[in-house]
């Protein structure tokens, strides 16, 4: 595994693409696949911040979350109504980081 925690490596397995990760004996993956972003799990761990890039295709956060954060529009233009589309990959890439400079000014309150 690389630099990234399993925790971070986890939520990149999909099937079909990247095997599950296991952390103390069980195997976990993208929680999408469960069809949510299941950020009831956290309950309980403090200040959560959920950060879904197809945030927009399960609309409505738990209360449990302190911050959401998903595509803007430009984002969801970039993109596009395939997001298996790899073609649009790079621009939507380059979307994302665009949009995540917004970010760090409303994040770092939240840190401890």
């Amino acid at each position: 595994m690389s630099r990234c925690t399993p925790a971070v490596a986890s939520s990149s397995a999909a099937p079909g693409y990247a095997a599950p990760i296991t952390i103390g004996g069980r195997d976990y993956m993208d929680g999408a696949f469960g069809g949510d972003s299941n950020v009831n799990l956290a309950g309980g761990a403090g200040t959560v911040i959920l950060i879904e890039p197809i945030g927009h295709v399960f609309p409505g956060a738990p209360a449990e979350v302190e911050l959401r954060i998903g595509p803007d529009d430009a984002a969801l233009e970039a993109i596009g109504p395939d997001v298996g589309d790899q073609s649009r990959w790079a621009g939507a890439y380059k979307a994302g980081l665009r949009q995540s400079a917004d970010f760090v000014d409303r994040i770092a309150p939240l840190l401890p």
